[in-house]
């Protein structure tokens, strides 16, 4: 996701789902639920968008949020 330039702003454990065993995709992690994401670098220009400036709300679920976030 990151080298598409996306972030994800939702992640906790209800969002990954491992593939089904004694399948080939038995070791593939899947993310899910892209409701939040959004870009942070514009890959025509090389701009990477600046940080959340402060007073913003957080998002996503807090429980999962990095400490900095809080």
């Amino acid at each position: 996701m990151h080298n598409a330039g996306f972030l994800h702003r939702d992640i906790k454990p209800n969002n990954f789902l491992v593939g089904f065993p004694n399948t080939q995709n038995e070791n593939i992690i899947h993310i899910i639920d892209f409701g939040l994401s959004r870009t942070f670098i514009d890959k025509a220009k090389g701009f990477h968008y600046p940080m959340l400036p402060p007073g913003k709300s957080l998002t996503g679920t807090a429980r999962y949020a990095s400490i900095n976030s809080h």
